[in-house]
């Protein structure tokens, strides 16, 4: 009973963190099919979008949280990654320019959970 409900949360969370991924991502790459911005300016708008994305939602698990932040927020960082890994592995090889993004994922999620939690114990 209590994995159904650790399911949910997570499984509401990933599920909004994905849907707000696919649809920035696809706005900027019009952005960048129709040459408005440039490749350079393109790669560093997917990385702050993503970390923006991650920091939000585990803002949000942070605050339903009733134990420490920093742990619902390497939680939902490791499954994350698990779950990009998984995807990389299957389609492209794994590159060291990943194993900066994957460091990035878990500290943006650790530190929006955990800024979500002193927010819920200020209120």
């Amino acid at each position: 009973m209590i994995y159904i409900k650790y399911l949910k949360k997570y499984g509401k969370t990933l599920l909004s963190n994905i849907l707000e991924l696919l649809i920035l991502i696809f706005l900027l790459t019009l952005l960048y099919y129709f040459n408005i911005i440039n490749e350079k300016t393109y790669q560093i708008l997917k990385l702050i979008v993503l970390l923006i994305s991650i920091f939000i939602n585990s803002f949000i698990l942070g605050s339903k949280s009733n134990i420490k932040g920093y742990l619902e927020g390497i939680k939902y960082g490791v499954i994350l990654i698990t779950i990009i890994l998984i995807i990389t592995l299957i389609t492209y090889k794994l590159q060291y320019k990943l194993l900066i993004y994957y460091p990035l994922i878990l500290i943006t999620s650790t530190l929006g959970s955990m800024i979500g939690k002193a927010k819920k114990n200020k209120s």
